[in-house]
């Protein structure tokens, strides 16, 4: 499964999931981040009180609870090759938002900041590289019969910002 930004955070919270890989890119770590790190984008220093504004709204407009939209607090529960890819430059998800994803997963995992990237550009900026590693990722990972998922099929990895 690819879930790129809120569907990468859908998928997250869906969880868990009866599949044999994720691929996370761009994706909050949780409501409070997505909606300062959006409106700070467009408004800069003046951000916080109508990114809070935002935020009070959830509940009685909704009915969810901003602690309930969390995507990282599923990640350690994920129990399939996690992949978090994000652009270096994303303002939406910052780097080090992706970082933390990242550190959150379990084992196995893939962490790829891609270089001049901002949020969900990523194909658009390299799409041979993109194509490279997702497509290798995905098919180390997902089952066939030669196979168990999980387990790669190749021990290689290309290193290039990659941990």
């Amino acid at each position: 499964m690819i879930g790129v930004s809120l569907g990468g955070a859908a998928a997250l919270l869906a969880s868990p999931l009866d599949i044999d890989a994720l691929v996370l890119e761009s994706v909050y770590l949780d409501i409070h981040h997505a909606i300062h790190n959006r409106v700070t984008a467009k408004l800069g220093r003046l951000s916080s009180i109508p990114a809070s504004l935002l935020l009070m709204q959830l509940q009685p407009r909704l009915g969810i609870s901003p602690t309930e939209l969390r995507p990282i607090d599923h990640m350690p529960h994920i129990e399939c090759p996690v992949y978090v890819v994000s652009g270096a430059e994303d303002q939406h998800t910052t780097e080090s938002e992706t970082q933390a994803m990242f550190s959150a997963a379990s084992d196995p995992k893939q962490l790829w900041l891609v270089d001049d990237a901002a949020h969900v550009d990523l194909l658009r900026i390299d799409s041979i590289e993109y194509q490279q590693r997702i497509v290798g990722f995905l098919d180390r990972h997902l089952r066939n019969d030669n196979n168990e998922a999980g387990k790669p099929s190749d021990a290689s990895e290309q290193q290039s910002r990659e941990f």
